[in-house]
């Protein structure tokens, strides 16, 4: 778990990950103060970082993306995807 894609700025540790019909479930433990303190502040954003492995070219700028290689996960203050979100339950991270 990175705090907004930043190599080495740890926010913790995923314990559970999950692909689901919705899409990718996590659940984790943020262990990093500042990412607590962020959190606690507001921040509620997930992004994945992922290397693409298969793709189809859409029309306009864009692409189908059929299979990736997942690098991290990080809780970040925009994500691109506006319902990937977690929320604090106790010291547990859920999304």
């Amino acid at each position: 778990m990175l705090l907004q894609h930043r190599p080495g700025a740890i926010a913790g540790r995923w314990v559970r990950m999950v692909e689901d019909g919705r899409g990718l479930y996590v659940r984790g433990l943020i262990e990093g103060e500042a990412a607590r303190s962020m959190a606690e502040s507001g921040l509620s954003g997930l992004s994945i970082g992922f290397r693409p492995r298969i793709w189809n070219r859409l029309r306009a700028d864009g692409r189908e993306l059929i299979e990736v290689d997942l690098v991290e996960v990080s809780l970040v203050a925009c994500p691109m995807q506006a319902r990937a979100r977690f929320a604090l339950m106790g010291g547990a991270v859920a999304a």
